[in-house]
């Protein structure tokens, strides 16, 4: 028909309201929103990229009601003061000892069996999923040229490589800005101030880069290997504690965006 459609994220729409939320109100802020040159947009994707992506928030979707599950079944036999350690891999032998108690009755028995066999079938069709995953991986370019870098492994990489277009960032600043790996500015009056590091634009891609750094790179206390000398985490790793030495409390001026 002739028209360009521009997606734009709320978040910077909303600036643009005046006073009340109304359907004027908001046609007028989106069309302000809209004529700014430097206003970014959300990429249109292609029928064939979201049919790629649903594997993605499928298993996402199942990472979350297996969470649902294990809690569950953890809190309810904590009633019976039946405890276990924090972990998804010792729900078994919790189960065990839920079994093996005297103390718990044979109806809540039952049901703390049923919860765990419906962890063990989530279980299994999330490991049917991460096969598809790599699978995909496999005949993806993108996805096997990320994997490459040190803690991005299938699963991050095809993720990224489904969700994100490289040509909306003009360099790796403005990606790792976007993906939230940069601190948190609140600067005034010419004093630079830099906190934590900022929300993620997107929830998700934040936990896979921390978790890969997690296994790519383990705490210097533990024995592990050092990481390079010159970049942030030798910095992080100088200036807090073991615990906390893979994500900085206050960055260095220097590696502001």
């Amino acid at each position: 028909m002739g028209h360009k459609v521009q997606l734009i994220p709320p978040q910077y729409v909303k600036p643009f309201v005046r006073r009340c939320k109304n359907d004027r109100n908001d046609a007028e802020a989106i069309s302000e929103a809209a004529a700014r040159p430097d206003m970014p947009s959300v990429p249109v994707k292609l029928a064939e990229q979201q049919a790629e992506a649903i594997v993605l928030s499928a298993r996402e979707l199942l990472v979350r009601q297996r969470t649902q599950l294990v809690n569950a079944v953890r809190g309810h036999a904590a009633e019976f003061c039946v405890i276990a350690a924090k972990n998804i891999s010792q729900l078994p032998a919790l189960l065990e000892a839920v079994a093996a108690e005297e103390a718990v009755p044979e109806a809540a028995k039952q049901m703390l069996a049923f919860l765990g066999a419906q962890v063990a079938q989530l279980d299994g069709q999330i490991a049917e999923l991460e096969r598809r995953m790599k699978q995909q991986h496999k005949v993806n370019p993108v996805s096997k040229l990320l994997a490459e870098v040190p803690g991005i492994g299938p699963v991050s990489a095809l993720s990224l490589a489904l969700t994100i277009d490289p040509g909306r960032f003009q360099s790796g600043r403005h990606f790792a800005a976007w993906l939230g790996l940069v601190p948190k500015e609140h600067s005034t009056g010419g004093r630079q101030r830099l906190a934590a590091s900022v929300e993620p634009a997107t929830k998700g891609y934040g936990n896979y880069w921390c978790w890969g750094q997690r296994q790519s790179s383990v705490s210097p206390s533990r024995g592990a290997r050092a990481p390079q000398p010159g970049c942030w985490l030798c910095w992080s790793a100088s200036r807090v504690s073991s615990r906390q030495w893979l994500w900085p409390i206050r960055w260095p001026a220097s590696c502001g965006p």
